[in-house]
């Protein structure tokens, strides 16, 4: 009886060590996974507005042969869209002139980049309710631009900058997507490693704009890890 007893005793103390042995050792392989943090990719629109003071002037010659005589210039400095847009496509472009106090739509005939990293838009000035109205037009006279940029396309892979990764030996950009399967101790998680293309805008606000990869574009990202990671690297999610 005293051995049935003590056999009972060393099988339970056998079962709680096997299971505390299991656990530790799982816990163990976890921690040698380098934490990471996921992020899923996010859908914005571009809308980006800058207003500012100008002047109307005479057109410079070399827009004569298009028939322009009179021209607004506009400088839209870096710090007014460099946190927001990596560089200024087309927008809408309206102007009210002090003396005529109602919004007219102006007409874009050049752009130029500046050193600066700002940008020189040349917009050609007609006004058909300052002809009907007998104004004249003043080299010089000074006016409100509104520049507006609302994007009727939906950008739908929008990811933290912090996501993107660099090849020093190719100069691909890639990103790593992390993906579940069963292993020896459940459920693990991995990351493959996808080459992605910049879209246009590059950013919009203080997320990268890349080009949807193929198949699930909801796939997790990986926008954070503790140490380097590598194609089919293993990763843990949580402490």
């Amino acid at each position: 009886m005293r051995t049935k007893k003590l056999a009972i005793i060393l099988m339970i103390i056998f079962i709680i060590g096997l299971v505390t042995f299991t656990v530790y050792s799982r816990v163990y392989v976890q921690r040698q996974k380098p934490l990471a943090g996921i992020v899923l990719p996010e859908s914005t629109e571009l809308r980006w507005t800058f207003e500012t003071r100008s002047t109307i002037e005479p057109a410079a010659p070399v827009y004569a042969p298009s028939g322009i005589e009179w021209t607004i210039n506009v400088y839209i400095p870096l710090s007014e869209f460099e946190s927001y847009l990596s560089e200024l496509y087309a927008f809408q472009a309206e102007v009210v002139a002090d003396n005529i106090g109602r919004r007219e739509e102006l007409y874009r005939i050049d752009r130029r980049l500046l050193d600066c990293g700002g940008y020189m838009f040349v917009y050609s000035y007609t006004s058909p309710l300052r002809d009907a109205l007998g104004y004249h037009y003043l080299p010089g006279e000074e006016v409100t631009v509104y520049l507006t940029h609302n994007s009727a396309e939906s950008y739908d892979f929008m990811l933290p900058f912090s996501a993107i990764h660099n090849s020093p030996l190719t100069g691909e950009d890639y990103i790593y997507t992390a993906h579940r399967r069963s292993g020896a101790w459940g459920y693990e998680y991995y990351v493959r490693r996808q080459e992605i293309t910049f879209g246009e805008p590059k950013r919009i606000g203080d997320l990268a704009n890349i080009l949807p990869l193929i198949g699930d574009i909801h796939i997790p990202v990986v926008y954070w890890s503790e140490s380097e990671l590598y194609d089919g690297a293993l990763i843990r999610l949580w402490d």
